[in-house]
């Protein structure tokens, strides 16, 4: 998932997760990998075009794991927060399942494109050929929106801010709760 982590090096919402220290690179890349791993691979699907553009989707029913498998992630978060990080990373994952939507809808977990093929359409066309699919099955769509630079391009495919996102004091402002009905 290093493509992922290249993707949102400069995310400002995934990076205050993050431990921010001579690890975090290693943590952002750990972070893509435990999404691919526990929640895209078993449960949803993973699109992608060669190492340049990614989507992780988790359909209905499946985007939230249960408090067993939260606990069993425990050393993950500490590896991938650090200590001091924990109280964020709680913090956030709190407000996320808060503030997720219960009506049952395909989740896009990532999308992210590598940045050095940015600009070429590839995160467009992994959207379109998913959101045909949602609209041929009646299923909206769900996103967390962490950059207001994309918030037009989202609209532009569809999607509506449904909600902010607080993630609570010294967190980056700009988090939306993005929605599509299916056409």
């Amino acid at each position: 998932m290093r493509l992922l982590a290249a993707a949102f090096a400069d995310d400002a919402v995934t990076q205050h997760f993050l431990r921010q220290d001579d690890r975090n690179a290693d943590a952002t890349a750990r972070f893509f990998t435990l999404a691919l791993e526990r929640q895209s691979l078993p449960f949803g699907e993973v699109t992608h075009i060669d190492h340049a553009a990614t989507a992780l989707w988790v359909p209905p029913g499946r985007w939230q794991l249960g408090w067993r498998d939260q606990l069993a992630l425990a050393p993950e978060i500490v590896r991938i927060a650090g200590f001091t990080g924990i109280p964020r990373a709680l913090r956030g994952l709190a407000a996320m399942e808060r503030h997720h939507p219960a009506e049952p809808h395909m989740y896009l977990v990532f999308l992210g494109t590598h940045p050095d093929h940015r600009r070429q359409g590839l995160a467009g066309t992994l959207m379109r050929a998913m959101l045909e699919r949602c609209d041929r099955e009646g299923l909206p769509v769900y996103l967390e929106n962490t950059k207001a630079t994309n918030e037009a391009w989202y609209r532009n495919h569809g999607f509506e801010v449904a909600h902010d996102i607080p993630l609570g004091p010294g967190s980056p402002e700009y988090y939306r709760g993005m929605w599509r009905d299916p056409r």
